[in-house]
């Protein structure tokens, strides 16, 4: 039905075909974990609950 190589991950176009799939799914997961937590961010701000990052406080260090 479908004439689908399938790549073998020891030799070098396998390694190159795992390593852009690799850093494909890292890029989108960096992208979902940012975009949610700018949703949060947002739903927060619209609830008057986000107050942004907290400022240290002298007696820290």
């Amino acid at each position: 039905m479908f004439d689908m190589k399938v790549h073998d991950p020891r030799d070098l176009n396998g390694r190159t075909v795992f390593d852009m799939l690799s850093k494909t799914f890292s890029k989108f997961e960096t992208e979902l974990i940012r975009l949610r937590a700018m949703e949060g961010n947002a739903r927060r701000k619209a609830a008057g609950g986000f107050t942004g990052r907290m400022k240290p406080s002298a007696s820290t260090g």
